[in-house]
């Protein structure tokens, strides 16, 4: 998990009880080449390997985004309800995953980590 931990790190300083509770509320999901996954009440963050969300059109695949190691996968909202929204994983790929309850505990037992996410989806969002 140390792809995660470094990830955090950009942001916020992290004491050694704060790797673990993000240990304990994460646990590692290993997934072949070419599996989808389509549970988006799961936080997903990929340590090793590659992904790209995607969605079934009525005459194609429309790819959206691709996550790589060391990348929380973020989906916009609209997608994470559809039924043709997919992940695919484009090799052997690890990923660090998450329940909300553990997600509300996280930020509960750990309240710099919302900061943390908001500090994030800005920059991804250029703000």
């Amino acid at each position: 998990m140390e792809k995660m931990f470094d990830f955090i790190r950009k942001y916020a300083e992290l004491t050694i009880e704060d790797v673990e509770l993000i240990k304990r509320t994460n646990q590692l999901k290993h997934f072949k080449k070419d599996d989808l996954i389509s549970n988006f009440s799961l936080a997903y963050f990929v340590l090793s390997g590659s992904v790209c969300a995607y969605y079934k059109s009525s005459d194609r695949p429309i790819i959206t985004d691709f996550f790589l190691e060391g990348d929380p996968v973020i989906l916009p909202n609209q997608m994470e309800t559809e039924d043709n929204y997919f992940l695919k994983c484009l090799e052997p790929t690890t990923f660090a995953v998450s329940s909300p309850i553990e997600g509300e505990r996280l930020v509960r037992e750990f309240p710099r980590f919302e900061s943390i996410c908001r500090r994030f989806a800005e920059e991804k969002l250029n703000y």
